[in-house]
């Protein structure tokens, strides 16, 4: 066999067997997906958050649902990669408490302001 068409040849061998690779891939995700404690999991992470961004928290984020995600992601343990969505619930945690800090601040400055109002502290 001559150099090009041997050289032919095994290139269109490895594409083929990179299509392969990739199908098999994608059904491997697809199965993973497909598992509901996976499925239940996951959607729980994403409640926390606004969108796939993950840098702004849902309203309805509250301590209780962070927990109960934790609680969904140790169900999926090695079934999917708990370490990336634990990630994304302490990042919950952090903007959770960062909102919680700026709420406490903005009553205290109210307090502050409706105090100047008066001269004594009665």
């Amino acid at each position: 066999m001559k150099y090009s068409k041997l050289l032919l040849l095994t290139s269109f061998l490895c594409i083929s067997a990179g299509t392969i690779n990739t199908m098999t891939v994608n059904a491997a995700q697809q199965v993973t997906v497909s598992d509901s404690t996976v499925r239940n999991a996951l959607e729980a992470v994403n409640n926390l958050f606004t969108d796939n961004t993950y840098t702004t928290l849902s309203p309805n984020t509250t301590t209780e649902t962070i927990k109960e995600a934790r609680t969904l992601i140790l169900k999926a343990a090695g079934k999917c990669d708990i370490v990336h969505l634990s990630n994304l619930c302490k990042k919950a945690e952090k903007l959770l408490l960062e909102s919680t800090n700026s709420v406490d601040s903005a009553v205290q400055n109210a307090v502050e302001a409706v105090n100047h109002l008066f001269t004594d502290n009665t």
